[in-house]
């Protein structure tokens, strides 16, 4: 029988913080749902425990022998039964009324494709820091995403026909939700949301000055794309921006 939602998460390791996150999962107000976990690992006694930890009959396992996260992503995708996903991190924490609260929202509002949430920085030994509430109108995003990301990817549901119809994940490595958030944008029929609601617990533990580096030529390089698209002189201005940050990062 089809589940109403699909959560979506990848991982590479088995920890406490994995155990956390698939826990947070499970412990749903609304139960109608499955868990898709691609393991992206081919440590086989990490393999052996997620499945050991990972018996439940809502979760289903994907092994991949896939090195990027956008490709496990489009696998898992596939894999998902719903037409509704909730992404996951595997060191994030969602609360008990996020899937109830951004179905609800999504089945009211059909022209929304993507719904994200408020959320709060959670250190690596759980303590909960500052609130963080994104911008929450399809207009404020869409501003905003002009120079920096204002959707939390651990914290969106989306329509996955929405999000197979601009062809999915293609972000490379560092800038896979961004991406994905600029080639929806560039299709007007298509809105997002961030309800002002906290759904879930980030886990802030810092990136490297080499994932930022990448990050910000993945972020150029989606911006430049738009430019070449569109020619509006804003992305060609973003564009810049983010190779200037790329540049300062080295």
């Amino acid at each position: 029988m089809t589940k109403a939602v699909s959560f979506l998460m990848c991982t590479n390791s088995f920890d406490e913080a994995f155990k956390a996150a698939v826990s947070s999962c499970l412990n749903q107000s609304f139960k109608d749902l499955e868990l898709v976990i691609v393991v992206n690992c081919v440590d086989e006694k990490i393999q052996e425990q997620i499945r050991y930890f990972c018996e439940d009959e809502t979760i289903k396992l994907v092994f991949s022998n896939a090195k990027y996260l956008s490709y496990n992503l489009n696998l898992g995708l596939d894999h998902c039964q719903s037409n509704y996903i909730a992404r996951m991190d595997a060191d994030d924490i969602s609360h008990p009324q996020r899937i109830e609260k951004q179905l609800s929202f999504l089945q009211i509002n059909s022209d929304v494709a993507v719904c994200g949430s408020a959320y709060q920085i959670m250190k690596d030994d759980g303590t909960l820091t500052k609130k963080v509430v994104l911008p929450s109108s399809d207009a404020e995003i869409r501003r905003k995403l002009y120079f920096f990301n204002p959707i939390a990817h651990s914290s969106i549901m989306f329509r996955k026909d929405a999000i197979l119809s601009i062809g999915g994940y293609m972000g490379g490595r560092y800038a896979q939700d961004y991406d994905l958030w600029l080639r929806l944008a560039n299709e007007s029929h298509y809105k997002f949301h961030n309800l002002t609601d906290v759904l879930m617990n980030y886990n802030h533990s810092g990136g490297d000055a080499r994932a930022s580096k990448y990050a910000y030529a993945s972020a150029a390089a989606s911006q430049w794309r738009l430019f070449v698209l569109t020619f509006n002189p804003i992305w060609l201005m973003a564009s810049l921006l983010s190779f200037l940050k790329r540049v300062f990062n080295s």
